[in-house]
């Protein structure tokens, strides 16, 4: 008897790409030994599969109608052959918008990518308030595009990475912070350029960009010695690069409160401004 006709006699579950609904392979799934955690087989399952099947290429399998993230594979054999890979796989929890700064910022649909998203720990904004906020750790296959400052728009949840590892189980790590939907505003540009010294002013604009403000906390960048140190209330924004060019100095109105920039760096396709109450 061939062994490998045996391991594949237990694929009775039909698994469907979780993208297209194609059907892809047979298999079979069982839970790991990790019972002591709450809901863990809920989250986490091992994806038995013949050798000779192949995982779809954004690695998201239906199963049962429930979609899971499929990680590396481990081969198990016998007698120098290799019958069965086994693969670690994780529940989807949602169906994620991938956005680009500048996308979260324009509230854009970006590129939908199924994700598992776990709680992490709690953080605070301990200058400016007494706020629990969260921090999570998302799991994403590792084709999609996703890099440090990538934002990913989880149902009523936005999120931006702050940094990305792949591990070994195959399945790229983000850990990101919760920030809050409220947050993406309309800027009315008032001051934006050099500063004339006949007119001792800045040339008037009255222009309008949708932005991004960002608890300074979790999004800021200190080049140098001389770069000014954050003041309770200072808020970091992001506005996209297509929109504006913003220089140190510039003025703009949040509502009926005048903020001036004190600082403005690159931050993939958006600009990042260091922002205080003018």
């Amino acid at each position: 008897m061939d062994l490998r006709d045996a391991a594949r006699r237990f694929n009775d579950a039909e698994a469907f790409d979780g993208y297209t609904g194609e059907y892809v392979f047979n298999c079979h799934f069982s839970s790991f030994d990790d019972h002591s955690a709450a809901g863990a087989t809920a989250r986490r399952r091992a994806l038995v599969l013949t050798d000779e099947d192949t995982v779809p290429a954004r690695q998201v399998v239906s199963i049962y109608n429930d979609r899971w993230l499929v990680g590396s594979g481990n081969p198990d054999s016998f007698g120098g052959k290799v019958l069965r890979r086994v693969y670690n796989m994780k529940r989807s929890t949602d169906l994620a918008a991938v956005l680009t700064p500048a996308q979260a910022c324009m509230s854009a649909t970006g590129t939908l990518a199924y994700v598992h998203k776990q709680w992490f720990r709690e953080v605070v904004n301990v200058p400016t308030d007494s706020k629990i906020d969260n921090f999570w750790t998302v799991f994403i296959a590792p084709g999609e595009p996703v890099e440090p400052g990538t934002f990913f728009r989880c149902g009523s949840v936005l999120l931006r990475a702050r940094n990305t590892y792949l591990p070994v189980e195959g399945l790229r790590v983000a850990q990101c912070d919760d920030i809050d939907f409220a947050t993406q505003k309309t800027l009315l540009f008032r001051e934006n350029g050099n500063f004339d010294a006949a007119t001792d002013s800045y040339p008037a604009l009255n222009y309008s960009v949708f932005g991004l403000v960002v608890d300074y906390t979790k999004l800021f960048r200190l080049r140098t010695s001389a770069d000014l140190r954050a003041e309770p209330g200072d808020v970091s924004v992001l506005v996209p690069q297509a929109s504006i060019t913003p220089v140190v100095g510039a003025k703009f109105m949040l509502g009926a409160i005048a903020w001036r920039v004190l600082s403005v760096e690159a931050e993939l396709d958006a600009w990042l401004m260091h922002c205080r109450r003018a």
